[in-house]
């Protein structure tokens, strides 16, 4: 890392005079360019699909959705996301970068920078990258030392954080200073194999109902018997049915319910502890005080998330 290398803060969002166009595939970098797009709606073109394209039509009534190729014609600045569900964003940045046009990434998360960049041995970097937490960006800095990092407002998280505290506070959750009961877990897609013949998502939500009873005694969590509810959120790249069988075949004593809205507040303020590997939610949880733990199994690989407060299940003994 660069010792001098300045990380740029900004407490507002950006506004750009040309045109711009807003690539993204992935939910995280979605969310975070709703606002870059709200204040540069009559210059910019999108070019949306998967989860991404969701988010924005729940925000915005009347939007139009231009191919990739269009989409970029005359534009002077792409603003892309950096996600894993499709290769829409990277060629975008190959597009971008052949044609000259000022290049920008929003990086959501804390891990796999270079990754992001990659499709095979095709490495698009871009000339800028944007985060949304100090964290993050003293990660970007460290492996991008020659591109400049800005750290921009997380006002997603901001929206959530408020959101929480106003459903807490206006409505009758009924929560008091007893252990938790209604446990939140939040799937996501590792796409790896930790030494089993199971996705890495699957070893880690076996290995957090077989946690359930240490931490009942270990007094993480209210007794078993007294457990009201287990709300599983599921991603919003994932199959709504993709956890069906695997929960069938555990035989799960506890009540149960699949949700996969997107109202993350929501489904904080109606819980009481929350689960989940490596997801930004992870972060929205302990932002919002909750008490937050990752599902990582002892055999599984380090948690990548730099936040000391999230409690790791395979710690607890």
């Amino acid at each position: 890392m660069t010792k001098n290398k300045k990380i740029w803060k900004l407490n507002h969002t950006r506004n750009f005079s040309e045109k711009i166009t807003i690539c993204a595939y992935d939910a995280g970098s979605a969310n975070h360019l709703l606002n870059t797009y709200k204040e540069n709606i009559s210059n910019t073109k999108l070019c949306l699909g998967g989860p991404a394209l969701k988010i924005f039509e729940n925000h915005f009534s009347d939007i139009k959705i231009y191919n990739l190729k269009d989409s970029l014609k005359d534009s002077k600045y792409l603003i892309s996301g950096t996600g894993w569900g499709s290769s829409l964003e990277h060629k975008s940045r190959k597009i971008a970068s052949k044609n000259g046009i000022f290049n920008i990434a929003v990086i959501d998360h804390w891990v796999n920078y270079l990754e992001r960049f990659k499709r095979v041995d095709e490495i698009i970097l871009p000339n800028e990258i944007w985060v949304t937490d100090h964290e993050a960006a003293k990660i970007a800095c460290k492996i991008f030392s020659d591109i400049p990092i800005i750290q921009i407002p997380n006002l997603w998280l901001d929206e959530i954080k408020s959101r929480f505290e106003s459903i807490r506070r206006n409505s009758n959750v009924g929560f008091n200073n007893n252990l938790p009961s209604t446990l939140l877990y939040f799937t996501e897609p590792i796409r790896t194999k930790w030494g089993d013949v199971e996705a890495g998502e699957f070893q880690s939500l076996r290995y957090f109902f077989e946690s359930l009873e240490k931490l009942s005694k270990k007094r993480f969590i209210n007794e078993q018997e007294k457990i009201k509810e287990i709300i599983i959120k599921i991603h919003p790249s994932e199959e709504y049915s993709k956890y069906d069988k695997f929960l069938e075949k555990l035989k799960i004593n506890f009540p149960v319910k699949i949700i996969d809205n997107g109202d993350i507040a929501k489904s904080l303020a109606y819980s009481e502890a929350v689960f989940g590997c490596e997801t930004q939610a992870l972060v929205v949880s302990l932002s919002c005080g909750l008490p937050t733990f990752c599902t990582i199994p002892p055999f599984g690989p380090q948690c990548r998330l730099p936040h000391n407060e999230i409690i790791e299940l395979r710690n607890i003994h």
